[in-house]
């Protein structure tokens, strides 16, 4: 909000009076102009410490006094520039990073140490470089305002991939497509890419990229009534680290288990092993007239990673299974790793956790198509069935997967992006992302289907019943048995676990950053400085959350977090996060926020995709709803108690209910009437945390070996206090 001040302009001709001049940059103004503020009784107001090198004498009354509005909408016709010493070993970088803070205060204090140096003779500034340098770096300890950028490109695009690219395209998607008619599942599925995922998609990178904020206090700049999304992206975030990080220990364990093996045979090849029951068969060709039998890598799934018969059901979960919690410790010590430092340790984990997926992914495929039978498993993969269409669960389906593939909604974007270069073209890195991520989901089910008519080639059995009810039974009983019964099978074990928990690690290491985020930025004073210990605190919270996912009954709260926790809350945060974005902000602002950072307006077809996805979601949404089972949730041989509903519910009302919640407590707190309140919580408080386009450096007047940072400000068009024809800095 722009506070009323009034600011002193005194004007420098241009002489050689011993003051650092400025130079209005990229200005056909002949003359130069050096203004300075007398800042009076003003305080730290922040608006009084603009140092502008351009004059509108028609917007300044005859007594030189400016206020606010003023002088920010009649005074700056012409490129705003700001000039500072740079201090020793200090990069323009930094500068431009300081100045893209949203927080008012630091940025006033900032700018009045700007003052300070420019009041500076160059001689002056030569002589206190170490002064200079010790109260900008004093400066930078009390304010967290540094905000972390990627070390190139490359890393943000491999960390958006990585992300995208999750574990959920080789455990899900197969397994959502086989459920749902193969080949019929694509069509809804690119339906809803293009229709809601993708426009979704370069959204949420486009924002983040833009305002510089995480999922909590970005809301502030965009709608402040739906500041409770971000807290409900932190509830789902929360759930899906407890369930997933409990999958890449499972994956731990596979992988233990096949190194442990002196041989070159993995553990679950055979029925001599002390987990087996008098059930276990290691044929392959049990045909269904024998009831009850199990297979050797079933009963070594349940019996010795999960440990499943020492549990009796959701109500009873037995013990911790400890080689599992020890798994889980080994996956969050790595995603703790990952994220301490930010993009700065991130972006170089991603390196090998996004790129290593598609070189096993390759080399399984390749395995895949040599094995007996994978035409038959690729041919059902293919071949659509018409008839699925018409079911409503198969669409509902599709939009949950592209939703939960592609990740729209968890605010992982949001935080990815706002560590990017402002002018970062977000628009291709949306559709290359996108595009890649769908690519690896059909991808991976080649690899998934070739080696399912295998397995269909060998036990005689229809590609359709050769998996078993649940997702999870895919990658961890169906494929490790194809891989039983390969040459080396150890090699092939080792080689397709790694892949998943590669997978898993990125995906998980997003969405935790997510969360870190949105709370660094919401909170930067006391959170941001202390970054590692912050990351160490929520990473130990996460895991002891998770120790009911790694207990002997482990395998019935993983469907519990997720059908309860995430399917249904993600589309309703979608849908409020378009609604918010699209109609309250505008999708006519939100195009003007892309041209300043791209150049160029949005095509119709984001404009149009943008406008009506609300709707289409929303409805998305009402249907899964009513399709929703309001009775305790199943599993093949185990139904959930009664009181288990309720718990459910909760978990779901816990992020859908935080937005509502958020509006009303907000409400409250708002001074003025009724209409003065909806007014400041649907209009944004700030236009723009990151109003820098540009930054130069250029010597200073008298002293060309020292240089100062120039950085230009570009305002929005759309904004209620500017014109397009200004330049401002906003403070």
């Amino acid at each position: 909000m722009l506070r009323r001040t009034s600011v002193r302009i005194h004007q420098k001709h241009r002489e050689h009076n011993g003051h650092l001049q400025l130079r209005p940059y990229a200005s056909s103004a002949s003359s130069t102009t050096t203004m300075h503020n007398d800042y009076g009784s003003m305080g730290a107001a922040p608006n009084g410490i603009l140092k502008s090198a351009a004059e509108s004498p028609a917007a300044r009354s005859p007594g030189g006094e400016f206020t606010t509005e003023n002088a920010l909408a009649g005074v700056l016709k012409k490129s705003t520039v700001v000039v500072a010493p740079l201090a020793e070993n200090e990069s323009v970088s930094e500068h431009t990073t300081i100045l893209r803070t949203p927080s008012f205060a630091t940025r006033a204090r900032e700018f009045r140490f700007l003052d300070d140096a420019l009041s500076m003779t160059p001689s002056a500034v030569s002589s206190s470089a170490q002064n200079v340098a010790a109260k900008m770096a004093s400066l930078r300890r009390r304010s967290s305002i540094v905000r972390d950028k990627w070390a190139s490109k490359l890393e943000f695009m491999l960390a958006v991939v990585g992300y995208a690219v999750d574990l959920g395209n080789i455990w899900r998607f197969p397994s959502v497509c086989y459920k749902h008619g193969g080949g019929a599942f694509l069509i809804p599925y690119f339906v809803m890419l293009i229709v809601g995922g993708l426009p979704m998609f370069y959204l949420e990178l486009a924002l983040g990229q833009y305002h510089r904020s995480g999922c909590i206090s970005i809301w502030q700049k965009i709608c402040p009534m739906f500041k409770g999304i971000g807290i409900g992206i932190c509830f789902i975030c929360t759930f899906i680290a407890c369930f997933y990080n409990a999958i890449i220990a499972h994956a731990v364990f596979f992988v233990f288990g096949s190194l442990k093996t002196m041989s070159l045979d993995v553990p679950w090849k055979t029925c001599n092993n002390s987990w087996n029951t008098p059930l276990c068969t290691d044929k392959t060709n049990v045909t269904e007239g024998v009831a009850g039998m199990r297979t050797a890598s079933e009963e070594y799934y349940l019996f010795n990673v999960l440990q499943s018969n020492k549990a009796t059901g959701f109500d009873d979960l037995g013990g911790l299974n400890w080689p599992l919690a020890f798994c889980l410790i080994l996956v969050f010590t790595l995603v703790y790793f990952a994220l301490w430092k930010g993009p700065r340790s991130s972006g170089k984990v991603v390196w090998i956790t996004a790129t290593a997926p598609y070189i096993i992914l390759t080399i399984l495929l390749i395995r895949g198509l040599t094995l007996p039978g994978a035409a038959k498993g690729i041919e059902y993969y293919l071949t659509p069935r018409f008839d699925k269409l018409l079911e409503p669960e198969v669409w509902t389906a599709a939009a949950t997967q592209i939703f939960f593939s592609l990740g729209p909604g968890f605010g992982v974007l949001l935080a990815l992006s706002s560590y990017n270069e402002f002018n970062n073209n977000c628009h291709r890195d949306a559709v290359v992302t996108s595009l890649i991520n769908c690519f690896t989901s059909f991808f991976s089910g080649f690899v998934i289907f070739s080696t399912l008519g295998y397995m269909s080639e060998l036990t005689k059995k229809p590609v359709s019943e050769v998996v078993g009810d649940s997702e999870n039974s895919l990658i961890f009983i169906v494929y490790p048995q194809a891989i039983a019964t390969m040459q080396y099978s150890n090699v092939w074990s080792v080689i397709f676990f790694v892949m998943l928990i590669t997978l898993g690690i990125d995906s998980t290491f997003a969405g935790i950053e997510a969360l870190i985020t949105g709370f660094c930025d919401e909170f930067p004073r006391t959170l941001q400085r202390k970054r590692e210990y912050f990351v160490l605190v929520v990473i130990i919270i996460y895991y002891f959350g998770s120790l009911p996912t790694v207990t002997y009954g482990g395998s019935f709260v993983i469907p519990f977090i997720d059908e309860y926790g995430v399917s249904l809350s993600v589309l309703f945060i979608v849908c409020c996060e378009m609604i918010a974005v699209c109609w309250f902000y505008g999708v006519t602002r939100f195009s003007e926020d892309i041209r300043q950072m791209l150049g160029k307006y949005p095509g119709l077809y984001w404009r149009v995709c943008w406008s009506i996805c609300p709707v289409f979601i929303g409805a998305i949404f009402i249907i899964s709803v009513y399709h929703t089972n309001f009775s305790p949730l199943q599993l093949p041989n185990y139904v959930y108690p009664e009181w288990s509903v309720l718990l459910g519910w909760t978990m779901r009302m816990l992020s859908v209910c935080s937005i509502p919640v958020v509006a009303i407590y907000l409400f409250i707190r708002t001074p003025g009437t009724f209409s003065e309140r909806m007014r400041a919580l649907l209009t944004p408080q700030q236009r723009r945390g990151s109003m820098v386009s540009s930054v130069h450096s250029l010597p200073c007047s008298g002293d060309p070996n020292h240089q100062s940072t120039v950085l230009l400000a570009s305002p929005s068009a759309t904004d209620d206090h500017f014109n397009s024809n200004n330049s401002v800095a906003h403070l």
